[in-house]
């Protein structure tokens, strides 16, 4: 008789924890497709645990169209898109098979916590959401930022660099494929368990906990909606500069003095939210 190996058949039924991440951290990671994870400085993470502002908010949608014209009670089976801004980056998140009512607490202004998990779409990283909650307290964005640093500081890292940066003249906007990314890990040896090296830990904490504020100021820094502003400008810079045949992306790149891959994410940004067109070959015109 064959004996069952409990840990192979376990793996099948195993969730794996959900790691707490800046948005910014899924971004600049390595999506590896045959695994379905992102290769962060954290390790691979196939699911996650993110704090952000609600940005953009999609109405939800039922999967079943046909079913729910018949029935106009139908909510299951419905799905849910939104945006959000955690002062690091934006990401899109979707939540399937849900109940719209269920929902409703989702605007555009709120601080929520979303569990999910990466998936690589049109060359970015977004989330299919398990669930998300609305939070009322603070600290448990507070306590989420500790959660990060932490592991920051004392976590095994693995560090990505992106390729250098390609010239105007080289980087094709009309591809969908960003530069290639190529990682570069280096492991670092688990510190031993002793007395002194823990209240090192608890002293070196204590002092992460003290510096806290600094660690969020320079988040808020750069501004939670820094990236939505930088958009609001290139929107009104291409408003103000069309005449007739769009503004080109050279131009775009000058005034605003942009990286090629940060300026194709935002154009790709806006096109998706039907804010700007391409009107020929690095050329935009806003609506």
């Amino acid at each position: 008789m064959s004996v069952m190996n409990p840990t192979t058949d376990g793996s099948r039924f195993y969730t794996p924890p959900a790691i707490h991440v800046f948005i910014q951290d899924l971004q600049q990671g390595q999506w590896i497709e045959e695994e379905k994870v992102v290769s962060t400085r954290y390790g691979r993470i196939k699911r996650c645990r993110i704090f952000g502002v609600v940005t953009i908010r999609k109405e939800p949608a039922p999967e079943n169209q046909e079913e729910s014209f018949l029935d106009e009670s139908f909510t299951q089976n419905a799905r849910i898109s939104f945006q959000i801004d955690d002062g690091t980056g934006r990401i899109w998140v979707t939540i399937f098979g849900i109940e719209i009512k269920d929902y409703n607490f989702l605007q555009k202004g709120i601080l929520v916590e979303v569990v999910g998990k990466p998936r690589f779409y049109r060359n970015n990283i977004s989330l299919v959401g398990e669930f998300a909650r609305k939070i009322e307290d603070p600290n448990w964005e507070t306590h989420h930022i500790l959660k990060v640093l932490h592991r920051r500081k004392f976590k095994p890292r693995l560090e990505i660099e992106k390729v250098e940066s390609t010239s105007f003249t080289e980087f094709n906007f009309d591809s969908k494929e960003f530069p290639d990314m190529k990682e570069n890990v280096k492991k670092f040896e688990s510190l031993p368990s002793t007395d002194s090296t823990e209240n090192q830990m608890i002293e070196e904490i204590s002092h992460d906990i003290e510096n806290l504020s600094d660690e969020i100021e320079d988040l808020s820094s750069n501004d939670p909606f820094h990236s939505l502003t930088i958009m609001d400008e290139i929107v009104k810079f291409i408003q103000k500069n069309d005449e007739g045949d769009g503004v080109a992306v050279s131009a775009i790149q000058e005034a605003f003095h942009l990286d090629l891959t940060a300026l194709k994410g935002y154009l790709e940004q806006l096109s998706q939210d039907i804010r700007i067109y391409k009107t020929n070959v690095g050329y935009y015109s806003a609506y």
